[in-house]
């Protein structure tokens, strides 16, 4: 801070990482000059992860994504009002809860179910795999489609490689707002967040007899951010309220649901989780052992089966992102699949708001080496997301992800294709309510809720 109150015109971080927990001190609200210190507070508008791209009303929706509207809503008592209240648990939230108390995977998806079901009173617990298989099956498509060109040799600035995930919402807001030339390369396959929730909203729900409108849908995440996302999904223009529900209600941290559960006496017994699908009524929870959605893995190999490579996996070579990180770093991966007769295919999983700035410099200046990059704003990836209960490391939560993962598992085709028909009557119209769109949010960057705005290029880390 320069001499005067007027904000000097860097703005060096200390002790913090790439995000910036609620519990960490925020050097956004520059503008406040009382000498009392009073603590200040800080709305997700100020977050480093979304530049201030979310608006005031989105604000307000923000704020009713808490546990305490979580648990009004399951309190409600007037039959007209009450909801149908289904909760769904991402596998990154799992492999917190169960690294975190001591448990296996399976062991976790249990007590969260026993605790939801018979402590809170939600009438539905769901995993998240079969949408995580989904959403992997629609990137794989998409990717392959757009890097064909280029593996034919027909290559043209339309391209834009290189391709990268459009599934971290810090990271597409950030694009959005501050980088908005580089939104073409944002691939449109949806998370799994999103996926789950037009799942259960759209399939389960008419299976079930139940009205998609009185559906009250909280996923378990990792990251605040997942709340932004909530907000994202496209709005149809029918009148039915079933169809113009949105897909995901409430996005709760892990920590959250972690100090809900001390506050309430702790885990307690075990239950079983409610399937999704009619197919595999007693298949157990798996996982994805990647530290966030396994896209280079999944894409690398329909990768391989498009160019007729048997056993793609034992084909690519995993080493340290060099073009990106001076020295070995687990958020900076590069993956090579050597394909006879051409270049070599490279692609990069890409973590953490530092790492991902020098992937920016990289691709606005030609030299990003890469064709496809997973690409997530927290360290560590989803394991490591800011919502996640302190104390256990993403390398902990991916042993705790691999040893309870059944990578065998049959792929339900039934389930996706449920979705596709539900969505619309062809694939056209199906892909445009399941996929994401993106959009430049402007250059209005310096109004945040505190009256002072960042430029995240002018950051010192």
């Amino acid at each position: 801070m320069e001499a005067g109150g007027a904000p000097s015109a860097f703005i060096s971080f200390a002790n913090v990482s790439d995000y910036i927990a609620p519990s960490q001190a925020c050097v956004v609200p520059l503008a406040q000059q009382e000498k009392d210190e009073k603590p200040v507070q800080v709305t997700l508008n100020d977050c480093l992860a979304c530049s201030g791209c979310i608006t005031s009303a989105e604000s307000v929706l923000i704020s009713q994504q808490s546990r305490d509207e979580f648990l009004a809503t399951l309190a409600e008592n007037d039959p007209e009002r009450k909801k149908f209240c289904a909760v769904s648990i991402s596998p990154a939230s799992a492999a917190n809860i169960a690294t975190r108390n001591g448990w296996t995977l399976e062991q976790a998806y249990r007590k969260l179910a026993c605790f939801f079901r018979k402590t809170l009173g939600v009438d539905r617990v769901f995993s998240c795999d079969s949408a995580q298989e989904i959403a992997l099956i629609e990137c794989q498509n998409e990717a392959i489609a757009r890097l064909q060109p280029r593996l034919n040799g027909t290559t043209d600035a339309a391209d834009h490689l290189p391709l990268i995930t459009g599934t971290c919402p810090g990271f597409v807001c950030y694009l959005e707002k501050v980088h908005p030339q580089l939104l073409p390369h944002l691939l449109t396959s949806p998370s799994l967040q999103a996926t789950q929730g037009l799942l259960v909203k759209r399939v389960w729900a008419p299976r079930h007899s139940v009205r998609p409108a009185s559906i009250y849908h909280v996923v378990l995440e990792s990251c605040y951010d997942r709340k932004i996302e909530a907000l994202r999904f496209p709005k149809s223009k029918s009148e039915d309220p079933n169809l113009t529900a949105a897909p995901v209600d409430c996005v709760l941290t892990t920590n959250e649901i972690q100090q809900l559960a001390e506050s309430r006496g702790g885990w307690a017994e075990e239950a079983d989780l409610d399937p999704i699908s009619d197919q595999h009524p007693n298949s157990r929870p798996r996982g994805l052992p990647q530290h966030s959605g396994g896209y280079v893995q999944a894409v690398l190999r329909a990768l391989g089966v498009s160019l007729g490579i048997p056993n793609a996996e034992s084909q690519w070579t995993e080493g340290a992102a060099v073009q990106l990180a001076r020295r070995e770093n687990p958020d900076c991966r590069e993956f090579t699949l050597t394909v006879p007769g051409k270049a070599p295919v490279t692609f990069a999983s890409v973590f953490g708001f530092r790492n991902l700035q020098n992937l920016i410099r990289k691709i606005k200046t030609g030299k990003c080496p890469y064709l496809f990059i997973e690409a997530e704003a927290c360290p560590g990836g989803c394991l490591g997301g800011g919502g996640q209960v302190p104390g256990s490391t993403p390398a902990a939560m991916l042993a705790t992800l691999s040893s309870g993962t059944d990578l065998a598992w049959p792929a339900d085709e039934e389930l996706h294709r449920a979705l596709l028909e539900a969505l619309g009557p062809d694939y056209a119209s199906a892909r445009a309510g399941l996929h994401n769109s993106y959009q430049e949010r402007g250059a209005d960057n310096a109004p945040l809720a505190t009256g002072v705005g960042i430029n995240p290029s002018t950051l010192r880390w």
